[in-house]
């Protein structure tokens, strides 16, 4: 932000990084945080569940950089070929959402392989030790894991929207200065 020279607000500010939306939003709903960006899907999640979070606005993104990976000794071809296999997730994520999609695609639900909700961290570290037979993740993991010799066994390319939202804690909403900054 300061490079850009962004940075010159008329408020306080501080930003922290999150690994996934879904992490974000239980932030706002511990209000920690006030305001966050993160994909669709998360905020759709935290509805089902009442937590509290409000979506702000909308922006379009690309939707690469997100898929099904299997490690590089798998004979897995397709989706279907992961039924009754470890495959891990990041839950209340995109990776959750487009998992989902591509099991239904191909029959399946997440009851007919063995689903594991992991952090990205956790997943990584479960992917490089052998404990997973696919993960369907997003971002700096699939550069690690293929560093490993992870190949992509689907995108979520075509699956995706592209929709990112901007989402907010009610309790910031109705702050007055926190609501004009």
């Amino acid at each position: 932000m300061k490079l850009a020279g962004l940075d010159n607000f008329p408020y306080k500010t501080q930003f922290t990084q999150f690994t996934g939306g879904n992490l974000m939003v239980q932030a706002i709903n511990a209000n920690a945080i006030d305001i966050a960006s993160c994909s669709e899907t998360p905020p759709i999640f935290a509805i089902g569940t009442q937590d509290a979070v409000k979506i702000i606005a909308a922006t379009k993104g690309p939707t690469i950089g997100q898929t099904v990976l299997v490690p590089k000794n798998s004979t897995a071809k397709t989706i279907a070929d992961l039924k009754g296999k470890k495959v891990a997730y990041i839950k209340a994520t995109t990776a959750h959402y487009f998992l989902i999609k591509m099991l239904k695609e191909v029959g399946l639900t997440l009851k007919d392989i063995d689903a594991i909700a992991l952090s990205i961290p956790d997943g990584l570290s479960a992917f490089r030790k052998g404990d997973l037979d696919g993960w369907a993740t997003y971002g700096y993991s699939i550069p690690q894991a293929k560093n490993n010799g992870a190949r992509e066994l689907k995108s979520a390319k075509d699956i995706l929207s592209g929709n990112f939202m901007i989402v907010g804690a009610p309790s910031a909403i109705k702050d007055p200065g926190k609501n004009a900054a």
